[in-house]
């Protein structure tokens, strides 16, 4: 593996990287960027690595203009003058123990804005953090009623079909396209179940929340359910479900499930009655289930960061017109 990062980094020193590629570079090192000034914790390592270095603290305000401006030539020469093969230390680094989750602190989330729920005219929910711009990021969170909790067993494992199929490509956006989009701007778009819903996830730096605004809407309004990736979706969930029973502790998990939901019960439901299912679904079923699952009364959609009310009001509604609502909800 050292071979190949050698061979990489001695070709930068002859062949100048393209300006494209750079750009995606730019913007995936700058979102990283803001990602670490979003915590206190995070924003102490960066300045302390600033101190230690003897760097001027000033230049952490125009560090995302530094790193915007850095050019091929740049690239070329750093290769030459630091891969000489004499300034080369390497770590190799094992995992650290488990030290346990930190808490988030919501007295501290609240002294920093005031939430504020509005009811959109439909019956969506939107849940508003008062603008935010000390960082240039903005998220979404949308939680629909679909999550495995309202599968009759006839729909068992729709649920994660649909989270793994609505972000794989739409009519505008081929799934190559879809994730280059993403991967270009640096954009965060994760799509899952949870229990009694289904959500989507998504980040970006404020000035993309309209590229955002249209990946989303596109992937709301016309996904693919390309049939050939629907089969491999399938296939490697009832995979996932037959290793898991020979797993002594899952297997223990799902028989305390239905000895205590019972079997008719969506929490009750064991591997082979998923997989039994898995094997007859459609995707047409899973359409079906996911139009039954955008209820608008019973969706709620959080926004915040470098957004205001007014605007984050105006974003959603524009998302929520690309939603194909419906009025009968899943069971």
């Amino acid at each position: 593996m050292l071979d190949g990062i050698h061979e990489i980094l001695d070709e930068l020193k002859h062949k100048s990287v393209e300006q494209s590629e750079l750009n995606r570079i730019h913007v995936a090192v700058e979102r990283v960027f803001w990602d670490i000034l979003r915590t206190n914790s995070g924003l102490g390592r960066f300045v302390s690595r600033k101190f230690a270095a003897g760097e001027d603290m000033e230049s952490i305000d125009s560090y995302a203009e530094m790193i915007r401006a850095v050019s091929p030539d740049d690239i070329m020469r750093i290769a030459r003058e630091y891969r000489t093969g004499t300034q080369e230390t390497i770590v190799t680094q094992l995992p650290e123990t488990f030290k346990g989750k930190s808490q988030v602190s919501v007295s501290a989330l609240r002294s920093k804005g005031r939430l504020e729920v509005h009811t959109f005219p439909a019956g969506q929910k939107g849940v508003f953090l008062e603008g935010d711009d000390s960082l240039p990021l903005v998220a979404l969170n949308f939680m629909f009623p679909g999550g495995n909790h309202f599968e009759p067993e006839k729909l068992a494992g729709a649920a994660s079909l649909l989270t793994s199929m609505l972000p794989a490509g739409t009519k505008t956006y081929p799934e190559e396209e879809f994730e280059r989009v993403l991967n270009d701007h640096a954009i965060t778009l994760d799509v899952d179940d949870s229990g009694d819903h289904f959500y989507v996830r998504a980040e970006c730096m404020a000035h993309q929340t309209d590229l955002l605004k249209d990946l989303l809407k596109s992937m709301f309004s016309e996904p693919l359910f390309d049939p050939e990736r629907f089969e491999f979706e399938r296939d490697f969930l009832i995979r996932e479900l037959e290793s898991e029973l020979v797993d002594p502790r899952l297997k223990a998990l799902e028989l305390t499930r239905s000895r205590i939901f019972g079997t008719d019960h969506p929490c009750g439901y064991t591997n082979e009655q998923i997989i039994k299912n898995l094997e007859t679904i459609s995707i047409d079923d899973v359409k079906n289930f996911y139009r039954r699952a955008c209820i608008p009364e019973k969706t709620v959609v959080s926004v915040g960061g470098a957004i205001s009310r007014a605007g984050g009001e105006k974003l959603l509604t524009d998302i929520f017109s690309a939603i194909p609502w419906s009025n009968d909800p899943l069971p």
